[in-house]
């Protein structure tokens, strides 16, 4: 008979609830320790605080589940990255590819009635360039003749494309639109001033309006390659900005469907969202979760001739799922801006798009909060709106 896994370094509060977080963080500590995550994932996690450390000794055992069975199945299909949902009380472990059902079956599947555990393929989280030829929507929306967020815009020197998510404005009042830096940034190298161009070069078509010069490339945050041990990876937030060069030809709707809501909300697992997008338009789903650690992301950007992995804190990175098996977002959509409704029907703007997984149809998006707080700008709500 084989060994049991050991316990869990999992700490309890005094009452004995368990959060999903505390959770996730113990079982990517034990695939660390069993060599379990794959090549690239392999930052640790962040620590606990003292009160959570000071309770490590409440241990709660895991399901018990025979050792060779866990290790040898994610050593065949390595561990991506580990999310938590602590409102649902779920912990989802995303392998390189898929479990078999055979082996699913022989995995835990909760932690002591407490925390649920769900598996899932999500392969590497990818950056890669767009292919213009292809989308399943209109690439740019016109509202009240003016150019819509949600739409086509790339470097006028640049074959590519990607999606004007937002409005903004910083103290002055000067007014910006939002995007990541892989689309107008050019991954770090765009020149100050540089023309971005609406709609991209690929998504001009006779008969339709004609490309203009929306803005120019203004600032944006660094996405520096490299391992969390070696380099400082908290600057890292794939955003950018340029400046709106004619504030009366752009409009802060959302394609036709929606305006920009004002309100900004942290993103927060389980949450119900939507997005629209130059290449698979307006697209619904839901949060999985927060990644428990660094999570590395793939850039491999032709237009800009990147390739290199690019760490991102945990915290920063939300994965969502597309509702019905289909798109949240897929290459041309990055720098969509998200979007949660609550219950009483209220829209909030959460986050943006900056990468995903198209064999796996997820996406992964970047906290809208953090970006507006780093760049110091606020959303620019009711602009150019019929």
């Amino acid at each position: 008979m084989s060994e049991t896994i050991e316990e869990l370094p999992l700490s309890a509060r005094a009452e004995g609830v368990l959060s999903a977080r505390e959770a996730a963080e113990a079982i990517y500590e034990f695939a660390l320790k069993h060599g379990l995550v794959s090549a690239g994932g392999d930052a640790a996690p962040a620590e606990l605080d003292d009160e959570d450390q000071d309770d490590a000794a409440n241990a709660v055992r895991a399901t018990r589940c025979e050792q060779h069975i866990v290790i040898e199945a994610f050593k065949r299909r390595p561990i991506k990255l580990i999310t938590y949902d602590n409102k649902n009380r779920v912990v989802t472990i995303f392998t390189d590819k898929p479990l078999g059902v055979r082996i699913k079956k022989q995995l835990p599947l909760g932690i002591e009635g407490q925390v649920n555990i769900q598996y899932m393929a999500s392969g590497t989280p990818e950056v890669r360039g767009s292919d213009t030829s292809s989308f399943s929507a209109e690439p740019y929306y016109v509202v009240g003749g003016r150019y819509a967020c949600g739409s086509s815009i790339f470097p006028a020197n640049r074959m590519g494309a990607g999606t004007l998510g937002l409005l903004v404005k910083n103290d002055a009042g000067e007014l910006f639109g939002l995007t990541n830096n892989h689309v107008t940034g050019a991954c770090n190298h765009s020149e100050a001033g540089l023309p971005i161009l609406a709609p991209a070069t690929g998504d001009v078509v006779a008969g339709r309006i004609d490309p203009f010069t929306i803005g120019r490339h203004h600032t944006l945050r660094p996405i520096h390659d490299g391992h969390p041990g070696m380099i400082t990876i908290d600057d890292n937030l794939d955003v950018a900005t340029f400046s709106i060069l004619n504030p009366n030809l752009v409009s802060s709707m959302q394609g036709h469907f929606y305006d920009t809501p004002g309100s900004v909300l942290p993103l927060d697992e389980g949450m119900r969202v939507e997005k629209v997008g130059r290449t698979t338009g307006r697209t619904t789903g839901a949060v999985i979760g927060a990644s428990v650690a660094p999570i590395a992301v793939l850039y491999d950007v032709r237009e800009y001739g990147i390739k290199k992995h690019v760490f991102f804190p945990g915290e920063r990175v939300f994965t969502v799922k597309a509702d019905n098996d289909s798109f949240f977002s897929t290459s041309g959509d990055s720098g969509a801006l998200v979007v949660y409704t609550d219950d009483a029907g209220n829209k909030h703007s959460v986050g943006l798009v900056f990468a995903g997984n198209e064999k796996n149809k997820l996406s992964f998006i970047a906290p809208l909060h953090v970006i507006l707080e780093q760049l110091g700008v606020s959303v620019v709500s009711g602009h150019g709106v019929p």
